[in-house]
């Protein structure tokens, strides 16, 4: 459950220099001779399309020797992805995270040394903004998102000025440890819901095991207010939510021993909702989700970390899907949908970009660019 609950931020902070080390300390050592062994790794951990033919997404890359990191940005037209220039918004391996884009000539990337405000034409910095998670409904507004440390904050851009807001932090009998904010989604200035988990240390009472809940806030256009989840277990983290009004939100992650777990928020309470799991031994999770409307819903994640995991939510209840697995060793899912019967799928697998795409009937496997081999 710990290794799961780490963010996109800090799988792009961090975790870039892991999974080179995972994927290459096996090379290394079976090709101990060769002198300057080549490390690599790429990752795409955000998307957002605002058609089906106008899609970007964005993630990081590293790569020694020589030694490359930075961002990665790269947009679907419906065909193909084309890598476009990113401009490094921090120091090595701190890079854009995630993406909202409410049209194609707007698009925000944050990540937790910067932003990036693609204008229609180029890239440009965002100085002092930073998050884990973003989301613009519309071309005027967006709020980010971010958990450091113990402080909650969100910053939110309307009229062209950012402005910070502190976010509440959950309380308890025992102290808590540590909070994540994986996700946030907004409908309007007037609302938006983020999620995401907090822990206590080790020595939690009344026992080890109560260790991890949900969490999700709501934006009311002035303050952030808390809106407990319907906390299934007591093993339980949030870590991706898509908003389609004030009265309908639906939120994905995983509970117990990594078992799907999904939410859905009515307006006055969250509802946990039956998912499929398709391992007989749990480690299954939900990692991302998107509904482009109130009846329709879409659900990415893996199941042992091997193969990708697909539920589709119909009116209601959730169901299996087929979906391709290139490679194994999946992570960093991010999904976006603009229609019922559109949507684009990226991540990580084996240390490379991956992508599919949704046309209502079947995933299929996309090429993706890399700007390492």
């Amino acid at each position: 459950m710990k290794a799961r609950r780490i963010t996109r931020c800090v799988f792009l902070a961090v975790a870039l220099v892991i999974v080179v080390t995972a994927i290459f300390g096996a090379e290394s050592m079976a090709s101990a001779s060769s002198p300057t062994p080549s490390k690599h790794a790429a990752a795409l951990t955000g998307v957002s399309c605002s058609s089906p033919t106008a899609c970007t997404a964005v993630g990081a890359y590293y790569s020694e020797p020589p030694l490359r990191s930075g961002s990665l940005i790269v947009r679907w037209n419906g065909r193909a992805w084309r890598r476009e220039h990113a401009p490094r918004i921090g120091p090595p391996g701190i890079t854009a995270v995630d993406v909202s884009c409410p049209t194609p000539r707007r698009c925000i990337a944050v990540g937790v040394a910067g932003a990036l405000l693609w204008n229609g034409r180029s890239w440009r910095k965002q100085a002092g903004v930073t998050g884990n998670a973003v989301s613009c409904p519309s071309a005027s507004f967006c709020e980010v998102v971010e958990a450091s440390g113990h402080r909650l904050f969100s910053e939110s851009w309307e009229d062209g000025r950012w402005v910070r807001e502190i976010m509440r932090r959950p309380t308890a009998p025992t102290p808590i440890g540590s909070v994540t904010l994986a996700g946030v989604s907004c409908t309007s200035p007037r609302f938006c819901m983020a999620v995401g988990d907090y822990s206590f240390p080790a020595e939690a009472q009344p026992s080890a095991a109560h260790r991890d809940l949900t969490l999700a806030e709501r934006w009311n256009g002035h303050t952030w207010r808390l809106a407990p989840p319907a906390d299934p277990a007591s093993l339980a983290a949030l870590k991706a939510v898509s908003c389609r009004s004030p009265g309908f939100c639906v939120a994905v992650g995983t509970q117990r021993a990594r078992r799907p777990l999904a939410e859905r928020w009515t307006g006055t309470a969250w509802q946990v909702q039956a998912t499929p799991n398709p391992s007989y031994v749990g480690y299954s999770t939900l990692d991302a989700v998107a509904c482009p409307n109130e009846h329709s819903c879409e659900a990415v994640g893996d199941e042992n970390g091997k193969s990708l995991l697909a539920e589709a939510w119909r009116t209601d209840r959730w169901s299996p899907q087929r979906v391709g697995t290139p490679r194994s060793g999946m992570s960093s899912l991010a999904l976006s949908c603009p229609s019922a019967i559109a949507c684009v799928l990226v991540g990580t697998a084996d240390g490379s970009p991956m992508s599919e795409t949704w046309d209502g009937k079947r995933w299929t496997i996309r090429r993706t660019p890399s700007p390492v081999k």
